[in-house]
């Protein structure tokens, strides 16, 4: 299950706020079994879970990375699932096994898969239950 509002906004549509950004560490400590709508178990997603919200309207370029093709509605997720998303980067809860100082995301931009440095500030958007 996941949290229709990126970290900061709230409402029906997500209309009120703003959208919030975090260092990879501070997020991974914030985040942790969060209480919301009657569960106390939300999460940072893994950066497989983080990848399944890539919508490529024109198709993948790269499987791997999740890089969605040239003319592709940005930001490249379901707006009616999740509305006010920015085409921004998004934190998952994954570390980056080749490089202590780095963790995975997700670009919303262009659906691209990679990692960064943990201090960039980056948005958040959580879910529960899997794993």
């Amino acid at each position: 299950m996941w949290k229709r509002c990126s970290e900061g906004l709230s409402g029906d549509n997500c209309e009120d706020g703003e959208v919030k950004t975090y260092t990879w560490d501070d997020a991974m400590q914030r985040f942790k079994n969060v209480e919301y709508v009657g569960h106390a178990d939300w999460r940072m997603p893994t950066i497989d879970e983080l990848k399944t919200l890539v919508y490529c309207s024109k198709g993948r370029k790269d499987q791997e990375s999740g890089w969605c093709n040239e003319g592709s509605a940005r930001p490249t997720i379901n707006q009616q699932v999740f509305p006010n998303t920015v085409a921004d980067w998004y934190w998952s809860g994954s570390s980056f096994a080749d490089l202590s100082v780095s963790a995975w995301y997700v670009y919303f931009s262009n659906g691209l898969s990679s990692a960064s440095n943990r201090n960039n500030n980056y948005a958040v958007r959580l879910v529960r239950g899997g794993q």
